[in-house]
C-alpha cells in the first residue's frame, strides 16, 4: 500500500468519526428534549393507565362505557359544528364570489358603454368646426400678405 492510499484511507476514517460524532450529538439534542417532555407525557401515560385498569376491573360497570360514549359524542358535536361553519364559510365564499362577478362584470359594460361613446364623440365634428378652418385659412391667407409686404419694405429701406 503506497502513502497517499494510507492518507486517503486515514482521511475517509476520520470523516467516518465526525459524521458520528454529529450523530451522537444530534441524538443526545432530541433525547434532551423528549427527556424535558417526559413529565407532562408521564401524567397522560398514567391516566390512560388507570382507565384500562378500571375498565379492566370492572367490567360489568358502565361508567368506563358511558364516558367513552360522551366523550365520542363530544367529539362528533364539535366535528358537526366545524363542518357546519366550514359549509356556512364556504356559502358565504360562494355569494361573495357571485357578487364580485356581478360588479366585474357591471364595470366592464361601463367600460365598453364608455369607449363607445368615446369613439363616438371622436367622429363628430363641433358646429363650429367649418368656421374655424375657413377663418384659418384666411389667416394663412392675411399672414402670406403681411409677410410680402414687411419683405417689400425692408427691401425699399435697405436701397441707398
Amino acid at each position: 500500500i503506497t502513502q497517499s492510499e494510507t492518507l486517503q484511507t486515514k482521511l475517509d476514517e476520520l470523516k467516518k468519526a465526525r459524521n458520528m460524532a454529529n450523530e451522537i450529538v444530534d441524538s443526545g439534542s432530541k433525547l434532551f428534549l423528549l427527556l424535558g417532555q417526559e413529565n407532562e407525557l408521564k401524567k397522560s401515560r398514567e391516566n390512560a393507565i388507570q382507565f384500562v385498569d378500571s375498565i379492566s376491573m370492572n367490567l360489568e360497570s358502565n361508567a368506563a362505557r358511558e364516558t367513552i360514549e360522551r366523550s365520542i359524542r363530544e367529539q362528533i358535536n364539535s366535528i358537526t359544528d366545524n363542518v357546519a361553519a366550514l359549509e356556512k364559510m364556504c356559502t358565504d365564499l360562494s355569494k361573495d364570489q357571485k357578487s364580485l362577478q356581478a360588479k366585474i362584470e357591471r364595470k366592464q359594460t361601463d367600460l365598453e358603454r364608455a369607449e363607445k361613446r368615446l369613439r363616438s364623440l371622436k367622429k363628430v365634428r363641433p358646429a363650429f368646426m367649418e368656421e374655424y378652418d375657413r377663418l384659418e385659412t384666411e389667416l394663412k391667407m392675411v399672414y402670406e400678405s403681411y409677410l410680402e409686404r414687411f419683405r417689400n419694405l425692408n427691401y425699399l429701406e435697405a436701397e441707398p
